[in-house]
């Protein structure tokens, strides 16, 4: 229900009163009177009764004076941004800008705007831009009690300062302004338009919510006859301009105006009104230098001239003539609002504020002596974060910035750079208003109260964190990022790592959001979701950043991409950054003609210079990529004296081409998995010289896992970053005897002479896979028996049929020298799990490479064994050990394949049965990554999760009815400590 007041009306409206109903039937009216740019102390209030300078030497506010005595003044009113789209926005909202992410003004996110080529190029720290010029997609307060169905009729006047339209957020009534000689700031137009809806919707005994945002004190000007006043008055030594005294003349008797028509329609004791400011008055304009004394700065800035505003409020339940000395905000304003309107708390669990309701009828006064407890701020915090340069103090330009006030004190974090540690400011302000930006200065407290100001900083981290604020960061700082597809949802996809940076983690929808499915690929490292692309939605996030024209001029940067493709029919754009100016792209079409879109495209245009690179490969020599995900990496080294872009396939270079000058290619442009083909000129790169990008279509197709580095890639980081996406080479292998070896690092290519070892024949497991198609092997495996004899194999065809679930090894001889015409070579090998056969035939290695290899390049040429001799293969008794005795030729290369089942969950020692010893196995391999037999489930690393594994099957194995023994206490801090690093992989809280 509305809330209805029936407390006394003070003594100032009972004139107005004396004759109406006691009982109100109508819920509250409401009137929100915004101004921009005013000083806290520009009226001729008071705004603190023990501060004389809190009032104008020079400005009449008669009304607003009138208001005080009627209602209450809040002389620690804030403003919840220093500049006019924050504070707009978290009035709209009730939520902070920093968790909105609008921390800037909104001309900032164009980055064709001058205010992005003022303040986020070419600066020490790069801050954080709003995403665009449209309002975020937020419920607003018009919305919000809309849908509280109390029959509320809404208004704005004036100044919006964001997008989409008024009408298209819940706003009945919009009034935009119209400046003529007569009313040069649209003063009275907004007034008079809103006491016209406001006297319709009292006729029609509707219930009002109005808001009226003046763009006045910002823009200046007066009638003539006013500003005569002014000129003929003794200028003030704060407030002395005749303009711009005139101007708040002129505002203020519009909103008297405002009082006089409610109590003219009898509904004063039933109607709320609140006038408060934006933010404070700028420095930089010359009349202004003093606007904001005794606080020091201004516009722009946190400290107290930007951030504290004059707030009065009168209406049914507050005492005239009230003050309050309790810090509030505009988000506060925006609660108090939701609350008169009828609702309770606010309908978005994300606000920030909190009803000054209970305050205003309490006198002013905490009820109770409890502090005002927001989310986020349970002690009656204030948080404002400013992560921006603008403006100029006497110390320079303003740097990034954040700030805390906890009850008296206030702490001001400026950020640095080139490794300064952030300066902390820490003042009093009950025992002076006035601050310093002098780190040195006698008023920063920080020093003499070490601990209070660690205890302070410690609470605006842990403010910044909650509502994921955006840090501003250096250009030069290395950063590694990834999006898995099981990161993402409907609104968006938000990589692993966390850079306190919101759109730098962010990619968004355009179209309809991916489809997410299971991806089942063979790589137990990539994501077990899929983000699916059909061809016209696209993934897309702000510019890469990774080089400043002034401050940091390398463009190095690292691209990968997991993809699996529908089909290879038509050209295809996988990633493009920038536009066809300035930018890059990864793409594939048919540059051999052969028919198949199977070749892959790296382009680089540099901007400045027109350099076209590009490197083109097939790419369905290493995999099949419409049955597998391949690792598609494109690298970008600009180092001086070292410049080039080279393309890497499942690990594997493929081609470079070297650089001739700065490869500046990272525009401000957008990023996009999948583009907007219908618009070639915003393709990164499409333009330019040389061979050119593909770009017919869009990624038809699944995508699992995008990564992104500010830095270059080495082709041995490349070869790593691929093999740490699958099983280790050595899984499922327990034993290894004689001339037999698994390497540390996964091979990316088994040609000869790309993978060249002496002396041992190299295993490596391939994949743990179903068979998509039947499978023939050239030999079974048989127990205790010779499999092949003289050249003839003891046991022929077995077929493995399309669903089988088999795990694969390569076993891989070529010699880096040629020691004599012939080697022999012997020795075991011992697997996890029983043998299914071998497949050693020249044409059965070539048509299994794409079905069980892992996605290398192989050889074409003969790589069969010579069969001839006796015993080149034998089984074991339980078909989990194989020997062998081969004679091959040692300037050739050998390979074959064992095909295994899979290993059974819980056997991690590979014995064959589920025991306490595989138990004490993964004690002694927890916390490893990759290489561990104890890997249970194949994600990569040994964990807690391995350890339930081994602990199901050891209970289903019989296990003397035990369910195994629970972890030991060091073991349960190491698995904590591991779900910490594993809390990465988690959605963290996030405004879309």
């Amino acid at each position: 229900m509305p809330r209805i007041s029936t407390m006394t009306a003070p003594l100032a409206w009972l004139a107005v009163v004396v004759g109406m109903a006691s009982a109100q039937t109508t819920p509250p009216n409401v009137v929100l009177i915004m101004v921009d740019d005013m000083a806290w102390s520009a009226l001729s209030v008071a705004m603190d009764a023990s501060e004389p300078l809190s009032k104008s030497d020079f400005h009449q506010t008669p009304r607003l004076e009138e208001m005080a005595a009627r209602g209450m003044t809040f002389s620690n009113g804030y403003a919840s941004g220093p500049i006019c789209s924050p504070t707009r926005a978290a009035l709209m909202t009730g939520i902070s800008p920093a968790q909105l992410q609008v921390t800037d003004l909104r001309q900032a996110a164009s980055r064709t705007n001058g205010r992005f080529g003022a303040y986020y190029e070419g600066r020490e720290l790069n801050p954080p831009p709003p995403e665009s010029t449209e309002f975020p997609n937020e419920k607003t307060i018009f919305g919000q009690v809309n849908d509280l169905g109390n029959g509320y009729r809404t208004s704005w006047a004036g100044k919006y300062d964001w997008a989409p339209r008024p009408t298209d957020i819940g706003v009945d009534n919009w009034i935009r302004t119209s400046l003529t000689q007569e009313d040069p700031v649209s003063i009275d137009r907004l007034t008079d338009q809103t006491l016209d809806f406001i006297e319709q919707e009292v006729a029609a005994d509707r219930p009002f919510f109005s808001v009226i945002a003046h763009a006045a004190v910002k823009t200046i000007g007066a009638r003539p006859e006013t500003i005569a006043k002014y000129q003929n008055l003794p200028p003030g030594e704060r407030h002395f301009d005749p303009v711009y005294a005139a101007m708040h003349e002129e505002l203020d008797a519009s909103i008297g105006r405002v009082f006089d028509k409610i109590d003219d329609l009898g509904v004063a004791d039933n109607t709320y009104v609140f006038f408060t400011a934006d933010h404070g008055a700028p420095i930089s304009i010359a009349q202004l230098a003093k606007a904001n004394e005794p606080l020091f700065s201004g516009k722009g800035t946190l400290w107290e001239g930007g951030v504290r505003v004059p707030v009065l409020a009168m209406g049914p339940g507050i005492p005239g003539g009230s003050r309050s000395d309790v810090p509030i905000n505009t988000t506060d304003i925006t609660a108090t609002l939701y609350d008169i309107a009828g609702g309770e708390g606010m309908a978005d669990p994300r606000a920030e504020g909190v009803s000054l309701l209970p305050l205003m009828e309490n006198g002013g006064q905490l009820p109770g002596g409890e502090p005002l407890g927001r989310q986020f701020a349970p002690d009656g915090e204030l948080f404002w974060h400013y992560p921006h340069y603008t403006g100029r103090l006497p110390s320079g330009v303003t740097r990034p910035s954040s700030a805390v006030r906890v009850g008296d004190y206030k702490l001001v974090r400026e950020y640095g750079w080139e490794g300064e540690p952030d300066r902390l400011f820490l003042f009093n302000l009950a025992d002076s208003l006035q601050e310093s930006s002098d780190i040195d200065s006698p008023l920063n407290l920080a020093s003499q109260m070490p601990e209070l100001t660690e205890s302070l900083n410690a609470r605006l981290d842990r403010y910044l964190e909650a509502v994921d604020a955006s840090l501003p960061y250096e250009v030069t700082t290395p950063i590694s990022m990834e999006w898995r597809a099981d990161m993402a949802t409907a609104d968006g996809w938000q990589s692993v790592e966390d850079v306190d940076f919101f759109l730098r983690e962010t990619m968004r929808w355009t179209g309809n959001p991916a489809e997410l499915v299971p991806a089942s690929p063979f790589q137990p490292g990539l994501s077990k979701i899929s983000a699916e692309f059909d061809g016209v939605r696209t993934a897309r996030r702000r510019f890469f950043h990774v080089g400043d024209r002034q401050r940091d001029r390398n463009h190095s940067a690292a691209f990968q991409l997991w993809v699996k493709l529908d089909n290879l029919d038509n050209e295809q754009v996988l990633f493009e950054a920038g536009d066809a100016g300035q930018g890059l792209s990864l793409s594939l079409g048919d540059a051999d003609g052969d028919g198949s879109h199977d070749d892959l495209r790296f382009r680089l245009l540099v901007g400045n210079s027109g350099e076209a690179l590009t490197v083109t490969a097939p790419l369905g020599v290493y995999a099949d990529a419409t049955q597998d995900f391949v690792q598609l990496s494109a690298v970008v080294n600009d180092t001086v004296g070292d410049r080039y872009i080279e393309l890497f396939i499942n690990g594997r270079s493929v081609g470079r081409t070297a650089g001739i000058g700065v490869l500046d290619w990272d525009n401000t442009d957008f990023a996009r998995i999948g583009a907007r083909i219908e618009d070639p000129a915003s393709i990164g790169a499409a333009s330019g010289s040389g061979d050119p990008a593909f770009i017919g279509g869009r990624i038809v197709g699944s995508v699992t896992n995008f990564h992104f580095r500010n830095r270059f890639m080495t082709p041995l980081e490349v070869q790593q970053s691929f093999a740490e996406r699958l099983t280790h080479p050595a899984f499922g292998l327990t034993t290894l005897t004689g001339d037999a070896a698994s390497p540390g690092l996964r091979p990316v290519g088994v040609a000869q002479g790309q993978w060249e070892q002496d002396g041992a024949l190299q295993v490596v497991h391939e994949r743990i896979d179903t068979l998509d198609e039947s499978l023939t092997v050239d030999a079974a495996a048989v127990a205790d028996g010779s499999v092949v004899v003289d050249g003839v194999a003891a046991t022929l065809g077995l077929v493995m049929e399309a669903g089988s679930l088999v795990s694969s090894y390569l076993v891989h001889y070529d010699a880096a020298t040629v020691a004599g015409a012939e080697a022999t070579l012997s020795g075991t090998l011992r697997f996890a799990a029983p043998i299914v056969g071998l497949i050693f035939d020249q044409g059965s290695l070539a048509a299994s490479d794409l079905l069980l290899g892992a996605g290398v390049e192989f050889s074409l040429a003969d790589r069969a064994i010579d069969l001839a001799g006796s015993g080149v293969f034998g089984f074991s008794s339980d078909l989990r050990g194989l020997t062998f005795n081969l004679n091959v030729d040692a300037d050739s290369l050998v390979e074959f394949r064992v095909i295994t089942a899979t290993p059974t969950p819980g056997d991690f020692n590979g014995d064959g049965v589920v025991s306490l010893d595989d138990y004490q196995l993964w004690k002694s391999e927890f916390g490893a990554s990759g290489a561990s037999l104890a890997d249970g489930n194949l994600d990569g690393v040994v964990d807690a999760a391995d350890f339930s594994v081994w602990r199901d099957a050891f209970s289903a194995a019989g296990g003397a009815g035990l369910v195994g023994p629970e972890p030991g206490a060091a073991v349960v801090l190491a698995a904590s400590l591991m779900a910490v690093s594993l809390t990465r992989l988690r959605p963290r809280r996030r405004r879309w």
